[in-house]
This record gives C-alpha cells, structure tokens and sequence, in this order.
C-alpha cells in the first residue's frame, strides 16, 4: 500500500489524495494528486467508495479510487516537502500506527472486492 505522510495538520500517514481543479474529473484528480504527493502515475483500476463529510466546512465528497503503478513509473519519492514529508510502501500487515479509522475504512474499501458503495465519514478518531 503507498501512503503519504502528511507535514500539516493532524501529519498522519494517508492514501495520496486532494481537491480537483475546475473542470477536473474525480479520476483525473487523483491521478494528478497521487503524480503531486508521490512522484508517481497510477492508471485507476475501479472506483472504491464515495464517501461524503458534512463536518467538513462546507461539506465535501471523497472519491476513493484503487488503483496500481505501472512498470515504466518512478519510484515513489517525496516532491512538495512542505505537504508531505514521506512516501513509503507498506504491507496490509504491517501499516504505520497509528491510523485513523477514516483511513482504514477507505483501504478496506479499496482492497474489497465489493462494489463501490457510498458512506458518510466518521468523525476521526485514532484506531491502536
């Protein structure tokens, strides 16, 4: 699993991820997020999950995508240092700790074989 660990606010390790541009699909937004925060091109294999937060601000949609590096990417490397600070991969064993409940929904979600289903988000809180 290729996460991102964050410089700002709560600096906890994440799925790459941001907000789309005017006139940018959700696909679109996160292959460019993920080539901004890791460095690398990910062609997008399904939708996973829509997940809605009324606590945001203004309220916000997540669309959590799976998807897989090619053959031909770089290796994942941090580029905007004052955003994320750290690239790695993980083995679905061995995730850093401690997660988010938020995340670990979202990497379920992504690593299931159901189909991509819609979920309001849970207040965050810090699972062991």
């Amino acid at each position: 699993m290729l996460l991102i660990h964050q410089a700002y606010a709560a600096r906890n390790w994440e799925i790459p991820g941001g907000s789309g541009d005017p006139h940018e699909s959700a696909e679109e937004t996160a292959i460019r997020e993920t080539r901004e925060e890791a460095g690398v091109d990910v062609p997008i294999e399904r939708l996973s999950g829509i997940y809605w937060d009324p606590a945001n601000r203004e309220g916000m949609h997540h669309f959590v995508f799976r998807a897989h590096l090619t053959l031909s990417s770089p290796a994942p490397q941090v580029i905007d240092p004052v955003e994320i600070d750290d690239v790695q991969w993980f083995a679905l064993d061995a995730l850093p700790r401690p997660p988010s409940n938020r995340t670990a929904l979202r990497i379920e979600d992504a690593l299931s074989d159901r189909p991509a289903g819609f979920r309001i988000v849970p207040r965050r809180t810090w699972l062991p």
